[in-house]
């Protein structure tokens, strides 16, 4: 195997660890952005995202 051709996979390995952690990042902020938004809604929804105990 070539110089070259190491380099090359090492490239590659380095590349596919950064899309990983890319993709990671990328889910996180879109979960905080979905739990922001709907703590939004809550807050100028009254009474929305909160049930009434049943039997109460």
């Amino acid at each position: 195997m070539s110089h070259y051709h190491t380099d090359l996979l090492r490239l590659q390995r380095h590349l596919e660890m950064l899309l990983r952690a890319l993709t990671a990042s990328t889910i996180a902020e879109q979960e905080a952005h979905r739990q922001a938004a709907e703590r939004a809604r809550e807050l100028r929804e009254p009474g929305a995202g909160r049930r009434p105990e049943v039997g109460v």
